[in-house]
């Protein structure tokens, strides 16, 4: 007698989405820290082809920052000087903010 092997349920989803998996990641980054800097990672909706936005800005008031570029910089020497909280940063923004932030300050 041959032993039964459970099929997949094709109604129910085997791994989350692309875009579950991103979500967690982006709830679990550590924002509190990130705005004691002066900056924050900031989810503003989608692209027109559907990848999340996900950017590097400076936080409103108090930043040591005059704009997000000062900010990229922060992150990027931070992240070149092995920080989690900012290598982190850089693996969650979107891959339009990645290509900005390198063409500015290159690899981290």
């Amino acid at each position: 007698m041959k032993e039964r092997v459970a099929q997949p349920n094709p109604e129910q989803p085997t791994s989350s989405p692309p875009e579950a998996k991103l979500s967690s990641l982006f709830q679990h980054f550590n924002h509190e820290a990130a705005r004691r800097e002066g900056w924050d990672l900031i989810a503003e909706g989608h692209y027109a082809d559907g990848d999340a936005k996900i950017q590097i800005q400076t936080t409103r008031g108090t930043s040591p920052f005059r704009e997000d570029r000062d900010a990229w910089k922060h992150v990027v020497d931070e992240a070149r000087k092995y920080s989690q909280l900012h290598r982190d940063a850089l693996d969650l923004i979107d891959r339009r903010e990645q290509m900005a932030i390198f063409t500015v300050h290159g690899f981290w």
